[in-house]
């Protein structure tokens, strides 16, 4: 959206499962910084089955990348090429810099879903909307300047926009992202998507997407999400069992998703050269916890009790404060 707020920041997030157990993330943040007027960063992980992690971050100010209001079409240039473009269903992601270059093609099974905007008015300055509820993927990949591409099998995946008008950690405290896609039922793949926002004032907006076959269930409210088994990690507290409870106008969702193997923890600040180190301090961390899950729920429609089991993805963000501190000046 290119907004003037000072504080705007706008994030396009692609997530995905490949059926070799493959995870793959990448994040575009655009966003007003001191001295940087529509920025972008790139962050992107590539996990593979044997734990190896590669890892590709790069940022480029208003001059060396492009964004078309019209369409989804994220391009960064300049020594690298970053791209994210599509129109619905079709979509396209190329990563490419020194480290490593991934190329994905992607269709979306289902159009953008909107979600419910909070109540608390101040909270409306975090708005977020699938605008890729579900894709099937394929892809490839190579290390470095090798040109042997390695063929990714088949994958799932989804993309998240979010748009955020204020200082995040101001406005929220953690968020939550639950990707539960390899159902254990072969013959019948029932799925969860589920964001979740801890506000400020305590209030948390959970939003929730069923794929019962091919039928999509939506309209969730009354979603009560219960954190439990705490885990210290890195210095945060980081839950990895969600009870949850939600309702619509057909029926009930209940039971749970416990993060178990950890994929990675993910601080951008950990993988910055000591310049970018000390800008960073004036901003908000993002602690990014990456497990693998294990979900167990029951919807209840009064006709039909649907069940959802089996394996997928879960992120868990912890947002703290800048590191920097300005120094208060003494009245005389």
């Amino acid at each position: 959206m290119l907004l003037e707020d000072k504080n705007y920041r706008e994030l396009w997030e692609q997530f995905f499962i490949f059926d070799d157990g493959t995870l793959y993330s990448s994040q575009f943040l655009i966003g007003n910084f001191p001295f940087m007027k529509h920025h972008i960063f790139l962050q992107s992980s590539l996990i593979l089955p044997d734990s190896k992690r590669i890892i590709i971050q790069n940022g480029r100010g208003t001059d060396k990348w492009s964004f078309d209001k019209n369409n989804l079409n994220i391009k960064m240039f300049d020594g690298i090429s970053h791209h994210l473009k599509g129109r619905y269903p079709h979509y396209s992601l190329n990563i490419k810099n020194s480290s490593a270059s991934i190329n994905l093609k992607l269709k979306s099974l289902f159009p953008a879903e909107a979600f419910k905007k909070p109540a608390n008015p101040k909270n409306n300055r975090i708005l977020t909307s699938l605008y890729a509820p579900l894709w099937e993927v394929t892809g490839k990949w190579h290390k470095g300047e090798n040109k042997s591409w390695i063929n990714l099998p088949k994958g799932q995946g989804f993309g998240l926009h979010t748009l955020i008008q204020g200082k995040t950690h101001e406005l929220a405290k953690d968020f939550i992202r639950i990707f539960g896609v390899n159902s254990f039922n072969k013959e019948n793949q029932n799925k969860i998507i589920m964001t979740s926002t801890l506000h400020q004032d305590d209030k948390r907006l959970s939003n929730i997407l069923l794929f019962l076959g091919n039928e999509k269930i939506s309209g969730f409210k009354n979603i009560n999400l219960n954190l439990k088994n705490i885990e210290i990690s890195n210095d945060s507290s980081v839950p990895k069992l969600y009870q949850i409870t939600a309702q619509n106008s057909k029926g009930l969702l209940t039971g749970t998703v416990k993060f178990t193997k950890k994929y990675e923890y993910f601080l951008l600040n950990n993988h910055l050269s000591m310049i970018e180190k000390i800008i960073a301090r004036v901003f908000p961390a993002f602690h990014r916890y990456r497990y693998k899950i294990e979900y167990d729920l029951t919807y209840d429609n009064a006709s039909k009790v649907s069940i959802l089991k089996g394996t997928g993805f879960g992120e868990y963000i912890k947002i703290t404060p800048p590191s920097f501190k300005k120094k208060r000046r003494r009245k005389r």
